[in-house]
This record gives structure tokens, sequence and C-alpha cells, in this order.
């Protein structure tokens, strides 16, 4: 009688809120697209894009529309200004951006660009079901785009010795049995291989 198969072990919930905040593999290959967030004795990797683009967003919501009010700004200028910005984000996703500045700088400016439209659509003289849909359609285009980010990942995963191996990357150690310093199979020794999160001198 063969014996019982062993359930699949669940991720640690801390494992998961990990890779909620880090939206990359945490191996020390991403180490420049995540910071390290410290609360006390707990760290993570956070996605240096949200880190940057909410705080920005929030302080910018407020403050465009006290420019509307104090101003005078229409509303189209805000949508019109707003889908302007927004574009910086293509020098990411066309990897241009490459230095942590410049990934900084982009998501800040595209904060401010998401702000300006969301405030043009409140400020809109349209029925609420139409700024809602408009809304929408441009959330779904957005989310279409960043199937651009994810083809950047595997790029980077393709060229890494472990191949998108992800039940084995370090990259992916707390959701999965893997020993890290296992090498990948079919590795020469040519290559250093990624540390799983913490990295050295984090």
């Amino acid at each position: 009688m063969a014996p019982p198969r062993r359930a699949p072990r669940l991720p640690h919930k801390r494992a998961v809120l990990r890779f909620g905040l880090a939206h990359h593999p945490t191996c020390s290959v991403f180490a420049g697209d995540l910071v390290v967030a410290r609360l006390g004795r707990f760290r993570t990797p956070v996605c240096i894009g949200c880190a940057t683009f909410w705080p920005t967003f929030l302080v910018a919501v407020p403050l465009l529309f006290l420019l509307a009010s104090r101003a005078a700004v229409p509303w189209w200028a805000f949508l019109g200004g707003g889908v302007v910005l927004s574009a910086v984000q293509t020098f990411s996703y066309m990897r241009l951006a490459r230095r942590r500045p410049a990934r900084i700088a982009v998501k800040m400016v595209l904060a401010v660009g998401v702000a300006s439209v969301a405030c043009a659509l409140v400020l809109a003289p349209a029925p609420a079901a139409v700024r809602v849909g408009v809304g929408l359609v441009l959330f779904a285009g957005y989310g279409a785009l960043q199937t651009l980010r994810v083809r950047n990942i595997f790029a980077t995963c393709d060229a890494c010795p472990w191949r998108r191996d992800w039940q084995r990357c370090p990259g992916f150690v707390p959701f999965t049995d893997h020993k890290p310093g296992t090498a990948p199979a079919g590795w020469n020794g040519g290559a250093e291989l990624p540390h799983a999160w913490p990295w050295p001198r984090t």
C-alpha cells in the first residue's frame, strides 16, 4: 500500500507579506528593484516603485485639488497633463531607467500624472457612471501594460543560472523547501549564484 501523500507545505504568512510587498523575486539579483523596509527587528524587501509611487500619489492628490480650487485650473488641463506625465512610465518599460535615482524619478512623475488624471475624473462635468467607466478603462489599460514589467522580470530570470526554476531559485525560498546553497542543474560555476533574502550587508 502506497504511503499517504504529504500535503504541500503552505508558505508562512510572513513570506506571503514579503512577496506581496516586493512584487519581484527576493533574491540579490533584484536588489536594485527593491528597498529594505525596517520596522523594529522586522526587515523586508519592498518594491521601490510602490515605495515611491504611493506616498507621492497621496501627497499629490490633495495638492492638485487645492490647485484646482485656488487657481481655477480646468479639469481637461489636469487630464492632459496627467496623460503626458504618466507616459514617462514607458522609460521603465523600455528598461531605460536602470539606475535607482532614475527609477525613483520615473515613479514620482508617474504618481503625479495618475493623481492628475484622478482629479480630472472627479472634476469633469460628466455623469458619475461615465467617469467611473473611463477610470476603469484606464486602470485596465495600465494593468495590461504591466505585462511588459513581467516580461522584463522573465528576461532577467532567463539570464540567471537558475533560468526561471522558481521551485528551487533563491528568490522564492520562502515558498519552497529549497536550500539556497544548492547549485542549479547544469551550473558550471562560471557565474556567481544569487543570494537569498536577507542579502549580504542588509
